[in-house]
């Protein structure tokens, strides 16, 4: 069970948790078979394969052939796989923090709006936005059968209330302007927004 969970997991490539990140960032690093194993496909050839289903007989291991898949199919098996979305999501959002950070201390201000509090403010909605229709999406397919159970969830409240604090904070700093306490609670918001919203949940739901 074990072994199928981690097929799963991984979509049938084995590599370090230190270095399969740095593979997904640097796709050549990919092919480097010290680093990556790809779990190996078996067949036989068209002959044998016809010889075998004619008579019924099981297929000596000898005579297996080991195919291996090609670099696009293995790009796909590896960026297809829930363990390389995970990866990919947390690596936006520590982007995202460091650039929210980086945004916060040197381009918020009494000043006007910058161009990158405007591009952190158009991410940080769209990402808002994105939670919360993962709750939409999750009520729509499970909460309106269990209402009682599906408001007991911290995920919902979290991704809800995370969410309305950040579009709420971006609405004040909007329409006050250069007040100082506005930007300092902004910033206060935004740090404890994004902790909260820190992607230790599935992104999409079926």
């Amino acid at each position: 069970m074990q072994d199928y969970v981690h097929s799963e997991w991984t979509n049938g490539l084995d590599a370090s948790p230190f270095i399969f990140p740095m593979g997904l960032l640097f796709p050549p690093l990919l092919f480097v078979k010290s680093l990556f194993r790809f779990e190996e496909q078996t067949g036989s050839s068209s002959m044998d394969q016809q010889t075998t289903s004619d008579s019924k007989e099981p297929l000596d291991p000898a005579e297996v052939i080991v195919k291996e898949a090609s670099p696009l199919k293995k790009l796909e098996q590896v960026y297809s796989s829930p363990r390389a979305k995970y990866n990919l999501n947390l690596l936006s959002y520590m982007a995202l923090t460091i650039y929210a950070t980086y945004t916060a201390i040197y381009h918020i201000g009494p000043a006007p709006f910058s161009i990158y509090e405007v591009i952190l403010y158009v991410l940080l909605v769209a990402l808002s936005f994105d939670d919360l229709m993962l709750v939409f999406r999750l009520w729509c397919r499970y909460g309106r059968y269990l209402a009682r159970f599906f408001f007991s969830l911290p995920l919902v409240w979290i991704e809800v209330l995370s969410s309305l604090l950040i579009i709420i904070c971006i609405c004040l700093r909007i329409a006050l302007g250069p007040d100082s306490l506005t930007v300092n609670g902004f910033i206060a918001a935004l740090g404890k927004s994004t902790i909260a919203m820190l992607p230790l949940r599935p992104k999409h739901v079926p």
